[in-house]
């Protein structure tokens, strides 16, 4: 079973840094594939200027609703957290971040208290290693309004080629619903 984390505030990235430089990983992936942790951060609220810099920055006009990415942003101090946690057999450096799917259900205001979990799962066998996901649901007054899937590649020896399934070439990608 994984441990749940339980946030009071949206930690701090640059703390991150430092731990996933000097993090011991035992490098010993779970034999089946399962949830291996969960963070969650209840209450969030969205910082207007990080929110302006950021539509500034990514060309998004202004509007009352977020952009569609921008919970992708709120939740990445979280999958930090899973990522450098005992959860995670592997060190941070060298994953190679795959792709992200992302659906929303619903518009989310800027004033809007969000909460927001994150779960990790893995690992999947692939023909160049081993992928992991990050689960990010976002919910608004227990309503889910946002989720995505992030999937990470820990490079190393693959799946069994001798299985007859013909390697293929990952490519990051983004896909959007609504």
């Amino acid at each position: 079973m994984s441990k749940t984390i339980e946030l009071k505030s949206a930690p701090s990235v640059p703390s991150y840094y430092l731990r996933a430089l000097t993090a011991r990983k035992s490098g010993q992936p779970p034999a089946e594939e399962r949830e291996l942790g969960r963070v969650v951060l209840k209450g969030r609220r969205v910082d207007a200027k990080s929110l302006s810099a950021y539509r500034k920055l990514c060309g998004f006009p202004a509007g009352d609703s977020l952009p569609v990415t921008y919970p992708f942003v709120l939740a990445a101090p979280l999958h930090m957290e899973l990522l450098v946690s005992d959860a995670f057999p592997f060190r941070v450096l060298g994953l190679v971040h795959l792709r992200n799917s992302i659906t929303q259900y619903r518009g989310i205001g800027g004033g809007e208290l969000l909460d927001i979990d994150c779960s990790l799962s893995g690992p999947r066998p692939a023909p160049k290693g081993l992928e992991f996901d990050l689960h990010t649901r976002v919910s608004i007054g227990g309503e889910l309004a946002w989720e995505c899937v992030t999937t990470m590649l820990r490079r190393g020896r693959g799946a069994d080629r001798r299985s007859g399934s013909p390697e293929k070439e990952e490519r990051g990608n983004l896909t959007l619903s609504q």
